[in-house]
């Protein structure tokens, strides 16, 4: 039987739900695994414990807990159990992989629940989304339940693990939060809840690391899709998080002078309005100027402004990459917000490159969140139009929205840039 169970506070008050992970050997640490929030407040400025010691509550036996440590933006505390699982218990085996379309089952603890016996209160469904993100960066699974009750408050069911797999079944996330609920009641409005990717979670805590399985086939997939983007992957095997990559990792000019070893501090431009309109209203952007204009940093502070909770898919330039992701099936289909960032775009679309038409409509219609952002010079556009040759090229410039940055800098810029160094502030 696989320990998955009712999480008490010290006095034996609900908290949620845990499942113990990793081995159960004489001799080494055991650990379980729950959500913090149910531990700790998130909101706090820094977020805290509020419960360190916790009960661990079974069918028939309860189990002592300490929070080990903790991470409030994945949402996630790990417990160390104050002793092995009793027998007859068995930690829970983790995944690394899950694809959406896959069934999922998940067994918690809602506290309006009547389940005096602590066997768990079962959701199922299929996974929606492994690609999105919150406003903050941090990753989530998303899943949909089937036959959700929506009369029952859902406080509780927070730390259950998400279960796929037919012969096998592991955990691939933590459950967190529903997505849209009562904020006086607790009982979810739809049907959509979110969990934190146990990749994520693994990369976090080492400790956990050896126990996730990854088939092999998964690695090569990352492996290569790594090696096809300027950013790489995250050490947890997923795409950055547009809300925390840096403009350096994308080798994006700073704007203005910098003092060093100061912030960077981006200076709102007045074109910024016009590139987030176009941005609203269309799937595909290019932003045009002169050299050394801002364009790249002004595309990216904007993107990244209007949405935060996207991935970012940023290929290199040369030997057919952005190509190779897509016909190899290297990103699969995902509804979650992707944006696929071309800084000099022009040079994706030279007659060599395999960007074409079709090869933009596969990406918007593969992922239907997906937002495309290129940048180029006026000159290096005006080049590719003469070309009549390279009319693959041409069919994907009328695809797109051109938003044309001022050379000058306005004198409202000016002045702002100013007045941050009149007050000794970085630039």
């Amino acid at each position: 039987m696989r320990a998955i169970g009712r999480l008490d506070d010290s006095d034996g008050g609900p908290l949620g739900t845990w499942f113990a992970v990793g081995g159960n050997c004489a001799g080494e640490p055991h650990w379980g695994v729950t959500a913090f929030h149910c531990v700790g407040d998130r909101d706090a400025d820094p977020p805290v414990i509020r419960h360190r010691q916790v009960r661990l509550a079974g069918r028939s036996e309860v189990l002592a807990a300490t929070v080990s440590d903790y991470d409030a933006w994945l949402d996630i505390a790990l417990l160390e159990l104050s002793s092995p699982l009793p027998p007859g218990l068995d930690p829970v085996a983790l995944g690394g992989e899950v694809m959406v379309g896959r069934d999922f089952e998940a067994f918690g603890f809602p506290q309006a629940a009547e389940d005096a016996e602590l066997v768990g209160w079962p959701v199922g469904g299929k996974v929606t989304s492994v690609l999105m993100r919150l406003r903050n960066g941090a990753p989530v699974l998303a899943v949909h339940v089937d036959g959700l009750d929506h009369q029952l408050p859902l406080q509780g069911i927070s730390g259950a693990p998400v279960l796929v797999g037919e012969t096998t079944q592991r955990a691939v996330a933590v459950l967190r939060y529903t997505v849209v609920a009562d904020s006086r009641t607790g009982v979810a409005l739809g049907n959509t809840l979110f969990a934190t990717p146990v990749a994520a979670i693994a990369e976090r805590f080492p400790q956990l690391r050896r126990w996730v399985e990854v088939p092999e086939r998964e690695r090569e997939r990352r492996d290569s899709l790594a090696n096809l983007l300027s950013t790489g992957l995250g050490p947890d095997g997923l795409l950055p998080s547009l809300a925390t990559v840096s403009p350096d990792a994308l080798e994006i000019p700073r704007s203005v002078p910098v003092m060093n070893g100061a912030t960077d501090r981006y200076i709102e431009r007045a074109d910024d309005a016009r590139i987030r309109m176009a941005l609203e209203e269309s799937r595909f952007v290019i932003v045009t100027g002169e050299a050394k204009a801002g364009k790249s940093r002004s595309a990216f502070e904007v993107v990244r402004a209007l949405y935060p909770d996207a991935s970012l898919v940023a290929p290199c330039q040369g030997n057919q990459q952005l190509a190779e992701i897509v016909e190899k099936d290297l990103l699969r289909s995902d509804p979650g917000r992707l944006v696929i960032w071309l800084d000099g775009i022009t040079a994706f679309l030279q007659p060599t490159e395999g960007v074409t038409r079709r090869l933009i409509d596969q990406l918007l219609e593969r992922y239907p969140q997906a937002l495309i952002v290129g940048t180029a010079t006026g000159a290096a556009l005006s080049r590719l139009r003469a070309n009549d040759l390279n009319r693959p090229a041409l069919a994907v410039l009328r695809a797109a929205t051109e938003v044309r940055l001022r050379s000058v800098p306005t004198e409202a810029e000016l002045a702002r840039e100013g007045a941050l160094s009149r007050r000794g502030l970085p630039r």
